[in-house]
């Protein structure tokens, strides 16, 4: 099972996920979701862990 999960329909919104996926632990899923003004935002889901 890979990691990051990227669900972005636009290249550059994808790009974006992957490069700020290293500040986020594994398991982080990333969707592009358009804004009620039809702007593409990137939804940042991750799973908490315990240390």
């Amino acid at each position: 099972m890979e990691a990051y999960q990227y669900d972005c329909a636009s290249p550059d919104v994808e790009e974006l996920a992957r490069v700020i996926s290293d500040l986020f632990p594994e398991q982080t899923q990333f969707i592009e979701r358009p804004a009620e003004d039809g702007t593409p935002t990137l939804a940042v889901h991750w799973v908490a862990m315990r240390f």
